[in-house]
């Protein structure tokens, strides 16, 4: 009997390793800043360990990838209907203070709530805005954003005209197709998932009128905005605005926060909002902890050590150190969804932001999105607008016109 004992000492012991959570892990993400942040992770305790699996678009690889899922996902468009089936429960996370939501901007948090569950966190996210000239008058009234009207009535009142075609013009939204997907959705075209695509007839109507009003009532003609922007805007547009040729650049808040200091400094900007809702961009970043993956605890682990203000402030510490800073903005490409991160710690890495970041109700969540959305932007939506915003036949139907590009797109990509 005494020679039995050890080999059923061996025996529990290697039952219970068999049960025992794995302590390594895998996270699937589209965000190459990740890679850092992992190693940082293991670099910081010997406990857990995560391996990375970079995806260019993470929604699809789950849903194709279901083998072997990974622990943890991190990307762009998680926040679909396809997420009420992968993710598990976090709130036990808030109940155990591992996060605490009220240090998050609610809009976001509740974006990636389903059902009463929050199965999705967001980590970071950029916003729109339009830049001027410094030391120009702010055509603002609010002091931290700028509406679409306050844009056209500046534009207009900066406009010039040399001899018969204008040598300055302010502003027009049919120079850039990501402004015009901005305008659409200010305006109500209610771009959200459906199948694949769903959308708000009446809001997209609306928003080509205006831009079409905009192009006759303030720059005369498509036509002499076309040939302004020939002639003239083969500079970046913040180039275009120092020299006084145009009134306004459209960035967003990565593009804005990646030029050089000297640059941003001679520029002053406000978000961009219809009343004070800043309209988040699309390419939001979230986080969640899959239900079949293998390593939930080192998920989790990871999930505590990341969504705290010293490790963000460690981790934009370290990147300015190396000078990856001058490529990647801030937390993951954005704004932290930590408030606190954006309030005390990032204003000392961009001082550009003293005084520019708005209040938390001010931040309006992107809607859901399809997996498929950047592919759908660039080949149908955006197409799409700068046709219809131009000059069109006056039997054009921009409803028969989106749905005909759309039903193409389908055709093309079936299977993909």
């Amino acid at each position: 009997m005494t020679r039995l004992a050890p080999l059923a000492a061996a025996a529990i012991l290697a039952l219970a390793s068999c049960s025992r959570e794995p302590t390594s892990a895998v996270i699937m993400t589209d965000s190459p800043e990740f890679a850092f942040y992992v190693d940082t992770f293991n670099a910081s305790q010997d406990r857990y360990r995560l391996e990375l699996r970079f995806r260019q678009n993470v929604p699809k690889a789950l849903a194709r990838e279901t083998d072997a899922p990974p622990a943890l996902a991190v990307g762009r468009f998680l926040v679909n209907d396809q997420a009420r089936s992968l993710f598990v429960n976090l709130d036990y996370l808030f109940r155990e203070l591992i996060v605490n939501p009220s240090g998050v901007y609610q809009g976001l948090l509740q974006r990636g709530e389903f059902d009463g569950r929050q199965l999705l966190l967001p980590v970071s996210f950029n916003m729109p805005l339009a830049a001027w000239k410094r030391g120009d008058s702010s055509p603002a009234k609010d002091n931290f954003v700028i509406s679409l009207d306050e844009m056209r009535a500046e534009a207009a009142a900066r406009n010039k005209i040399s001899g018969s075609a204008f040598s300055r013009m302010g502003f027009s939204p049919r120079w850039d197709p990501d402004f015009l997907l901005l305008f659409a959705r200010m305006s109500g075209a209610a771009f959200r998932e459906g199948s694949p695509l769903s959308w708000n007839d009446e809001g997209l109507t609306t928003a080509l009128e205006q831009v079409r009003a905009w192009s006759s009532e303030v720059n005369r003609s498509a036509a002499d905005e076309d040939d302004f922007q020939f002639k003239y805007l083969y500079l970046p547009r913040n180039l275009s605005v120092q020299e006084g040729r145009i009134a306004f650049a459209y960035m967003d808040s990565s593009q804005f926060f990646l030029l050089s200091e000297e640059r941003r400094a001679a520029l002053d900007y406000r978000w961009i909002a219809r009343g004070t809702a800043i309209p988040v961009l699309e390419e939001a970043v979230y986080a969640g902890i899959l239900r079949r993956g293998k390593g939930r605890a080192a998920a989790e682990s990871f999930l505590k050590w990341f969504f705290r203000e010293e490790t963000q402030r460690y981790l934009l510490e370290k990147t300015r150190a190396l000078r990856t800073s001058e490529t990647i903005f801030g937390i993951a490409g954005g704004f932290s969804s930590i408030r606190s991160v954006n309030e005390k710690v990032l204003p000392g890495f961009y001082p550009s932001l003293l005084g520019h970041l708005p209040p938390p109700e001010y931040i309006e969540a992107p809607p859901a999105l399809p997996p498929d959305w950047i592919d759908l932007a660039g080949r149908v939506l955006k197409p799409f607008l700068i046709n219809a915003a131009g000059n069109v036949p006056p039997d054009f139907d921009p409803k028969t016109d989106l749905r005909r590009r759309m039903d193409q797109w389908k055709r093309q990509t079936a299977g993909s």
